[in-house]
Parts: C-alpha cells; sequence; structure tokens
C-alpha cells in the first residue's frame, strides 16, 4: 500500500513536470510565430527566405512536435493514474474486508454458553444438537488457497502498476531532456543564423554609406566643374559678342574700303574659333549634366537601400525579447543531442493495450 502511495505521488510530480514542459513550450510557440509575424512587415524587397526564417520554421515545427509527444506521454500518465488509483481504491477495499473479518473473528472468539446470539435455547424447550435451519456450516465460497491467491492477485496487480508508472515517468523524463535537446540544437542554428544575417545587413549598410559619401564628393566635384564650364561660356559668349560687333562696325566702312584685309580675316577666325569653343564648352556640360543625373538616381536608389536595410536591421533587433524567451526554454537543455529512446529497464512496449502506447506514437511519427 505504501509503493501505491509512493509511485502516486511520484506520478503526480511527473505529470506536474510535464505540464510544465509543455506550459513553456507552448510560450516559446508564440514567441515564434510573433516573431514570423514582425518579419512578415519587412518590406516586399526584404521579404527573402533567408536561413533565419528556416530556422524559425523548424523551431516551431520541433516545439509542435514537442508538445505533440508530451501531451501523448501526459495522456499515459493520466492512465496510469487512474490505474494506480484504482489498484490503491480494491487494496483498501481488501485490507477493509480483512479488517472485519478480523473484528467477526475477535468477537466470535468471545462466544460462551452464557452469550450465544445465534444459538440461545428458548424458555420452553432446551437447545437440541440439531443445527438451525438454513444455516449452513460449509457455506464459505472460497478455500484458504484462492483466498491467498486473492489478495496475492491484488497485490501482485499493484506492483505491476507500480512499475510501468515507474518505467513510464523515466521514459518521460528522458523525453523532456531529448526533446529540450533537439530544440536547443534548432535554436542554436537560429542565434547562428540571425547574428550572420545582422553582420551582413550592418556590412551592407556601412558598403552602402561609403558609396553615398562617394557619390556626394563626386557630385560636389562635378558641380564646381560645372561653375567653371558656365563661367568660361559665358566668357566666351562676351569674347563672341565683342566679335560680332567689330565684323558687324566695320561692315560700316564706304564700299570701296570694304576688303578681306588681315583684320577681317582675323575677326572671322576669331568667331569660328569661339564658335568651336563654345560648342565644346556646351557638349561638356551636357555630359556633366547627364553624369550628374545618373550619380543621383544611383543616389536615390542607394539612400532607398538604406532605408530599407535599416527597417530590416530593425526588424532583427525587434525579435531579441522573442530570442530571449526561446532562449529560456533552451537554457538548460544539453548541448549534445541524444535521440529519444526507451529505457533499458524494460520496453515501453510492456504497457496495456487498451491504454495510450508512447510506443506506437514513436514507431509511426
Amino acid at each position: 500500500m505504501g509503493a501505491v502511495d509512493d509511485e502516486l505521488a511520484a506520478l503526480l510530480a511527473s505529470m506536474g513536470d510535464t505540464q510544465a514542459a509543455i506550459d513553456g513550450k507552448n510560450k516559446s510557440l508564440d514567441a515564434v510565430g510573433a516573431y514570423l509575424d514582425l518579419r512578415a512587415g519587412r518590406y516586399a524587397s526584404e521579404r527573402l527566405c533567408d536561413p533565419v526564417q528556416g530556422d524559425l520554421e523548424r523551431m516551431r515545427a520541433t516545439l509542435n512536435e514537442s508538445v505533440r509527444l508530451l501531451e501523448s506521454a501526459l495522456s499515459a500518465q493520466q492512465s496510469e493514474q487512474k490505474r494506480l488509483e484504482t489498484r490503491k481504491e480494491l487494496l483498501l477495499a481488501d485490507i477493509a474486508d480483512k479488517e472485519a473479518a478480523m473484528a467477526i473473528d475477535a468477537e466470535a472468539k468471545g462466544f460462551s454458553s452464557a452469550n450465544r446470539p445465534r444459538t440461545a435455547p428458548s424458555v420452553q424447550a432446551a437447545a437440541s444438537m440439531t443445527v438451525p435451519r438454513g444455516m449452513n456450516l460449509m457455506h464459505a465460497p472460497y478455500d484458504p488457497v484462492m483466498w491467498r491467491q486473492n489478495t496475492n492477485t491484488l497485490c501482485s496487480e499493484a506492483q505491476k502498476a507500480c512499475h510501468t508508472a515507474a518505467r513510464l515517468r523515466a521514459v518521460t523524463a528522458k523525453l523532456i531532456g531529448d526533446r529540450a535537446a533537439a530544440e536547443r540544437e534548432v535554436y542554436q542554428n537560429l542565434v547562428a543564423d540571425r547574428e550572420r544575417s545582422m553582420r551582413a545587413i550592418q556590412e551592407v549598410l556601412a558598403a552602402t554609406e561609403g558609396q553615398i559619401s562617394s557619390i556626394e564628393a563626386e557630385m560636389g566635384a562635378m558641380g564646381a566643374q560645372h561653375g567653371d564650364l558656365q563661367s568660361s561660356y559665358a566668357a566666351k559668349q562676351d569674347a563672341f559678342g565683342v566679335a560680332i560687333d567689330r565684323l558687324a562696325w566695320r561692315a560700316t566702312r564706304p564700299t570701296r574700303e570694304l576688303v578681306q584685309d588681315p583684320a577681317q580675316r582675323a575677326l572671322g577666325n576669331e568667331v569660328a574659333g569661339l564658335q568651336a569653343a563654345t560648342r565644346t564648352l556646351e557638349d561638356s556640360a551636357h555630359r556633366l549634366t547627364m553624369a550628374h543625373d545618373g550619380l543621383s538616381k544611383r543616389l536615390g536608389t542607394l539612400q532607398e537601400t538604406i532605408g530599407l536595410k535599416s527597417h530590416f536591421l530593425q526588424v532583427e533587433e525587434a525579435g531579441a525579447p522573442y530570442m530571449a524567451e526561446m532562449a529560456k526554454l533552451c537554457a538548460t537543455a544539453d548541448s549534445k543531442f541524444a535521440p529519444f529512446g526507451a529505457p533499458t529497464i524494460r520496453p515501453i512496449t510492456s504497457i496495456p493495450g487498451n491504454r495510450l502506447s508512447l510506443s506506437r506514437n514513436y514507431a509511426t511519427r
């Protein structure tokens, strides 16, 4: 009887540990779901299926599998609890029957000639040597062997129930440890990939900011060069105007004096040279303008990249509380993963087939 009570207490404690493990995994499942929802809010161009996304999906699948297996184990423990309670009730009933029988035997031992509650003689006639009608002295349904066998069977069944519950506790404890190790392995991959992703984003941000600085410096140099071109163009326009005015003024000479003298040819050459220089300056200014526009577009693209990557980095940093929740779950797990297996004392398949079998779950998962 004491062994059944002890096993019941140990089983209830194991059930509490199992339920606590399930509750802890539910919190981590909520954290994984919240992190995935947070990452779903990234900009469309950043919603890539990166290793962090895959690790989060694997973490959710691993946690769901752990919850399923632990709920199966908890159901088996509840069945064992009912079985132990039934065996305890049968033992208590057997003890009560034996105590009642001992009380009756003690009372019968006290019967005497002056104290015969059943066969006391009547006042009219003396007692006879005949057995009272309706009383059979051989009414006992069990012989001593059957009587002992009944009690032995109850004790044996209670002992078997205790052994089965003990094996189930050992299996459940190992299951909790093995699932925690599996979750820790996935969590470590998640942490490594998340750190790698954040470093890559930071490197892209640093490189992009460097390119932006270079482009801004180049655009400043182009602006200064464009200003010089504008100044040179204005100077050429002034000189061209002077040459044109000189030609126009010399055209007012008398007709007899309109000759192609050296001054006329020099002014014509000057006008042609100024026109060529002006066209060269205009072409250079056009090329600078096109290059400046290209750099402006490139600068806009880089600034957009900065915004996208900054938002992505903010999303990953905002996932730190969810990572901390998962870290609580994996803090006490062994770093090395040990595949689940039945304890060496007895196989779990010894649990009666009319109750939930953990071995069947592991064979078909």
